[in-house]
């Protein structure tokens, strides 16, 4: 009985239950299995279950720590502040590797209302000194890029980096990836975030709207889909949003065509709609046109922005990975850039018998242009530099063959010196 008691409320814990979740469970576990002598015998509510997460399962995941960071092992250090309404709070996160593989850790969760780097810094320090850690022994700090956390002056890593000259910044790489790729589309004469949102909005507050795409899309092929929202600081909503927003293309122009004078102004300067008046219809569906190869070309280019980010974000990436993940990204930007590669969808819309040349051209150059922005940023924000301890590093991968004496004799050179650190 014990054992199935523990073993709900780490169900409960582990699927970001609510404690009043187990109120109705434990009455409703002897009802489903009446012939269990187990069921019948369960009382865990809310009350106990709290009290069981805090006096048992916690105390177990802080020893499991301990003794995965036994004999003086090196781990990583990461912090975040996550706001609860008036409430600021801090989890404390360790990485470190044993024989089972990557361990990724939350040690312990601490409310803060302090957001300056050296209070954060003393609430870290803090903390490892009450489970006996030394700061010494922290090989990497990872935080997002805001300067209170890597600011070159004062900062929480110039703060723990006096006590310990040898940690590594490991800033959020996801973040300048999801960065670039906003400077990438803040560029395009076409505005592809308005689109999104916009037409999002218009069919997310009215039952009739819906209605009426449903009934246009079902005319065409396919299977309707609602449209997916996009929220700006998400990093991977604006690939799905687009895509689904191309799977009803056909039936949101017939849409928002048949609204005339009624369709809302900033919808229709967005995509492009033909103004009123029958002359100027043949250069809306041109316009139209080049509207359908930007959603394209960003769908494209928004695939490869999100398998980095997946990559970057993957529960098995080490330090070794990130900079031959993020030199694959800068290279695919510039094999698009020298092949003039923008995705079969685009170029077929742009290679269209109905496509002035100068607006195919025009089209293209902003392509160009906004991917040489995209590297410019990501260069900018990354060192590509081969003496980077990030790229000597890649040998250690352990994914590759194992590295040659000179390799490992560089990664120590890199490592005591103190350039790699420099914040860019």
């Amino acid at each position: 009985m014990v054992a199935a008691e523990l073993a709900k409320v780490y169900h409960t814990v582990k699927h970001h239950h609510s404690y009043n979740s187990s109120d109705c469970g434990s009455k409703l576990d002897p009802v489903i299995y009446p012939d269990s002598a187990i069921a019948k015998k369960l009382a865990c509510g809310r009350t106990k279950s709290e009290a069981i997460v805090t006096n048992v399962l916690a105390p177990k995941s802080v020893e499991t720590i301990m003794n995965g960071l036994s004999n003086g092992r090196y781990f990583s250090l990461s912090t975040d502040a996550s706001n609860m309404k008036n409430r600021k709070l801090f989890p404390v996160c360790l990485q470190y590797f044993t024989l089972s593989g990557i361990q990724k850790k939350l040690l312990d969760f601490i409310e803060q209302n302090d957001e300056s780097s050296s209070e954060i810094a003393d609430m870290l320090i803090s903390c490892l000194g009450t489970y006996n850690l030394s700061v010494n022994n922290v090989s990497g700090y990872s935080a997002d890029n805001a300067s209170v956390n890597y600011g070159c002056k004062k900062s929480v890593f110039t703060a723990l980096k006096a006590l310990n000259k040898n940690i590594i910044k490991a800033n959020c790489n996801s973040h300048v990836v999801h960065n670039t790729l906003r400077k990438v589309t803040d560029i395009f004469d076409c505005d592809i975030e308005t689109i999104v949102t916009s037409v999002y909005g218009h069919f997310s507050i009215s039952a009739n709207r819906r209605v009426d795409l449903v009934i246009l899309r079902v005319c065409g092929p396919g299977v309707f889909h609602d449209l997916l929202r996009h929220v700006p600081t998400r990093w991977l909503s604006l690939g799905p949003a687009i895509e689904r927003l191309l799977k009803s293309w056909p039936a949101l122009l017939s849409y928002f065509k048949s609204m005339g004078t009624d369709c809302p102004k900033r919808i229709a300067k967005c995509l492009g709609l033909p103004a009123s008046g029958s002359n100027e219809q043949d250069d809306g569906d041109i316009q139209l046109s080049i509207t359908e190869a930007y959603l394209h070309f960003s769908l494209n280019l928004c695939n490869v922005f999100e398998k980095t980010v997946l990559q970057l974000e993957s529960d098995s990436v080490t330090f070794c990975e990130l900079y031959s993940i993020m030199s694959q990204l800068r290279d695919k930007l510039k094999d698009r850039l020298t092949d003039r590669f923008f995705g079969a969808a685009a170029t077929k819309i742009l290679d269209g018998e109905d496509m002035p040349r100068n607006k195919k051209v025009a089209t293209e150059n902003n392509f160009c242009d906004a991917l040489e922005r995209g590297i410019a940023y990501l260069e900018k924000w990354f060192d590509f530099d081969d003496k980077n301890v990030a790229c000597m590093l890649q040998s250690l991968s352990l994914k590759d063959v194992a590295p040659t004496f000179q390799q490992v004799k560089n990664i120590c050179a890199a490592l005591q010196s103190a350039s790699y650190c420099r914040f860019r």
